[in-house]
């Protein structure tokens, strides 16, 4: 209802008129996923389906805090590309076992959803300048894929900690992960590989917190400039 509807097509309308939208929304989705769970014939199903979604679409929601020409349409077209892919690749058969065939639909999916959006995204109009800058002023992302906005906050320095929030990222994945599996393993008695998943999801989880106060918490709010961050976590400039 925000990014969309409130955005493109009804833009000053009563909030009691975006509430009633946002419900009869909400029905039409819980009425739409009733009706993809009745048409599944297992869980498997399912998680292929968000798996097929989600490869279509991470790229996009990961870029946007790294370059600064992506904006909604980039998102609409990502999300909606994804979704047709995924239900159409669906109905069709593929050679292999079930591994491989994921395999093949997700890189489909991922590879299609990624040009149609990159498309979408350069056909289309940047986020206005104002808002730009705001969020640059905000979250103060790494400055190489916002080299036009930078240049528009002469008075902020310029962050290039790329490789720290690689780390983070990378760490963040193993510690979810990790964790997930190690409640899986511990399901079924295999006690000794989830306790050392359980560590290994710790440490990553460590690993974060660590990069984060060298950093400076308030960095990640905008309500202070970024600290000096050790050499071995940052890229050289």
């Amino acid at each position: 209802m925000n990014d969309f509807y409130r955005r493109f097509l009804v833009k000053s309308a009563t909030e009691h008129h975006y509430v009633n939208i946002g419900k009869i929304f909400t029905v039409l989705l819980v009425l739409a996923g009733g009706y993809v769970s009745s048409r599944l014939a297992s869980i498997s199903e399912g998680w292929q389906i968000v798996l097929g979604i989600g490869a279509g679409t991470g790229a996009v929601l990961i870029l946007r805090w790294y370059w600064w020409r992506i904006n909604a349409w980039s998102e609409i077209v990502a999300t909606l590309g994804a979704a047709i892919l995924t239900f159409a690749l669906a109905e069709m058969r593929f050679a292999g076992n079930g591994a491989v065939v994921t395999a093949k639909t997700t890189l489909i999916t991922a590879g299609v959803t990624t040009v149609l959006w990159l498309l979408g995204t350069l056909l289309t109009k940047p986020e206005p300048t104002e808002k730009l800058v705001a969020f640059y002023r905000r979250v103060h992302p790494s400055a190489y894929g916002w080299q036009p906005i930078a240049k528009l906050c002469p008075e902020l320095p310029q962050v290039r900690d790329f490789a720290t929030n690689f780390a983070n990222w990378v760490a963040g994945c193993v510690m979810v992960y990790s964790a997930l599996f190690a409640i899986g393993n511990m399901v079924f008695h295999r006690f000794l590989l989830g306790i050392a998943l359980l560590v290994l999801s710790g440490l990553s989880g460590w690993m974060i917190f660590t990069n984060l106060s060298r950093q400076g918490w308030g960095t990640l709010s905008g309500a202070a400039d970024a600290a000096p961050v050790a050499p071995m976590a940052t890229e050289k400039t």
